[in-house]
């Protein structure tokens, strides 16, 4: 079996939608979030061990918890944790 995606036009998956929110208020709070993290970070390997631990730990999958409910927008577990 070969997958293949529906549209060849990238674009169209790096767009805004109710469910992918990476809009400008959401791009900024997730900075800020990136930066509370290095600031706790030693160098650079710390870094990305400390943001993997803080998604692993902090963000609840509805399929690793065996959730009936998604979020949406997933951003929303980020922040109220941050």
């Amino acid at each position: 079996m070969q997958l293949a995606p529906q549209s060849d036009d990238i674009m169209q998956f790096l767009e805004s939608s109710d469910i992918i929110d990476f809009g400008r208020v959401v791009s900024c709070e997730i900075t800020k979030l990136s930066h509370k993290i290095a600031a706790n970070s030693k160098d650079e390997i710390d870094y990305v061990k400390n943001a993997f631990e803080y998604v692993r730990d902090t963000i609840a999958h509805s399929a690793d918890i065996d959730g009936k409910i998604v979020k949406c927008p997933p951003c929303q577990d980020i922040f109220s944790k941050s």
